[in-house]
């Protein structure tokens, strides 16, 4: 718990407790009870343990069926106060909020707090290594929203886009950035993937990092501005950007692991053949050197090719913020929400779970956890046996039941049986109020 409270500290949490009782004064919700920080620690709790044992309804986990019903979530507190804390839950002053056409409107402006502390808490806690990956992530979201992007060749195609920067070899995200649309003082010559990096490599400068990043971002004069801050780079290009040499527009048949290559003021261009022709750029990597690498023929045995290092690198060091993406989905707190920036909140209470988790892994690595054991512990750590139940159920030995406070019970349930006739075993009966009580704790049930 210790290393999740890094980034979802105390700070947080009084965001939300204050926040969520602002929004519920505001708008006046029906029965509501002001929550506190203990309160709110306990939902969380309840959020990262419905990601371990993922049901398609939030009402199962109190369901009276046994194979739904999970009961260390049941025991934390009722359905009815769950649901009523998420409807309240809210992360900024609504009252606050620039209206659309002003200078300063904001799209993320429900989120815009929680996002400023957390780039600042991944930033500060983590040690910035000296190779970092930058591409973007998927949120998703299939409602209607100005701010969602459609990307048919990814597995999430309908959601919300993150640039992100993400350690190469752990996943850990240093900082990320939620895409809101085309902005109109976007720089149309640079480009929007130009614009992402530099804003995401800013706090990098003269600091000799290593970044990879795909094509999409990729041009000859982003490079070159990189390279004056002091920020080496190695990524895919395309063929048709300017400033290419003119090797990367013909189309040379060449044969498989054979390359070719140009250099220009500390900037090299590798053509490498290998399915097909891969095109990379890199201001830190002689495109001399090679190395040998393994591919499968088509007779299903494996041969060695040459490689230039440029390439080698490329592949070794982008798939940060896919690692990333891939310990973010194991046990996801996310569910269905209408609330648009419902699914950008559990994207971030995902991310600080996953940076937690990398963090633990790195100080204790002789500790065999995997990320089930790891938000299993958070989930303990965070409810510390809090429940905010009234009463216990109880015992379903039938010597146990007391009629006193059935009778008393009598005349204060409703004679509808929550449990609906399941399991009933019929102890004591009251001709006089045509009325009988089960060993459950339930309502009276009518004869």
């Amino acid at each position: 718990m210790d290393f999740f409270r890094k980034f979802f500290d105390n700070d947080v949490f009084d965001i939300l407790v204050q926040q969520t009782n602002l929004y519920a004064r505001q708008n006046k919700l029906r029965n509501w009870e002001d929550t506190t920080v203990t309160e709110m620690q306990a939902f969380v709790a309840l959020l990262i343990g419905m990601g371990i044992h993922c049901l398609p309804h939030v009402d199962l986990y109190w369901s009276s069926d046994t194979l739904y019903r999970v009961q260390p979530i049941a025991d934390v507190m009722t359905v009815k106060r769950f649901k009523k804390i998420r409807q309240g839950l809210h992360l900024n002053d609504n009252s606050k909020a620039p209206k659309r056409g002003d200078a300063n409107f904001d799209k993320l402006y429900k989120l815009r707090l929680i996002t400023k502390k957390m780039n600042t808490n991944f930033q500060q806690q983590g040690v910035s290594s000296s190779s970092q990956s930058i591409d973007e992530a998927m949120i998703i979201f299939k409602g209607r929203n100005s701010m969602k992007q459609y990307m048919p060749l990814k597995p999430i195609k309908r959601g919300f886009k993150v640039w992100m920067r993400c350690d190469s070899e752990t996943g850990y995200v240093y900082q990320f950035s939620i895409y809101t649309g085309r902005d109109k003082s976007d720089d149309a010559v640079a480009g929007l993937g130009a614009k992402v990096v530099m804003q995401l490599t800013n706090v990098l400068q003269c600091t000799g990092t290593h970044v990879t990043f795909d094509n999409y971002f990729t041009s000859v004069a982003l490079l070159e501005k990189l390279l004056n801050k002091n920020i080496y780079a190695t990524a895919t290009v395309r063929p048709n950007r300017v400033d290419l040499p003119v090797l990367a527009r013909k189309k040379v048949p060449m044969d498989r692991g054979e390359f070719k290559w140009r250099s220009r003021n500390n900037m090299n261009y590798v053509q490498w053949m290998d399915t097909k022709a891969v095109h990379v750029v890199s201001t830190a990597f002689d495109p001399v050197v090679t190395s040998d690498i393994s591919r499968r023929q088509k007779d299903r045995t494996l041969t060695a090719v040459v490689c230039p290092s440029s390439v080698v690198q490329y592949t070794r060091r982008m798939g940060g913020v896919d690692r990333f993406d891939h310990r973010r989905s194991s046990y996801s707190v996310s569910r269905r929400s209408r609330k648009w920036w419902m699914r950008i909140f559990y994207f971030i209470l995902d991310s600080c779970i996953t940076n937690a988790f990398v963090l633990y892994t790195a100080v204790f690595p002789d500790i065999d956890t995997d990320m089930l054991q790891f938000r299993r512990s958070l989930f303990l750590a965070l409810l510390d046996n809090y429940s905010s139940r009234k009463r216990s159920r109880t015992s379903l030995d039938p010597c146990s039941f007391d009629v006193e406070q059935a009778t008393r019970r009598c005349c204060q349930r409703s004679m509808v049986c929550r449990l609906k006739y399941a399991c009933h075993v019929l102890v004591y009966t009251f001709p006089h109020l045509r009325r009988s009580f089960c060993v459950a704790d339930c309502a009276p049930v009518a004869l």
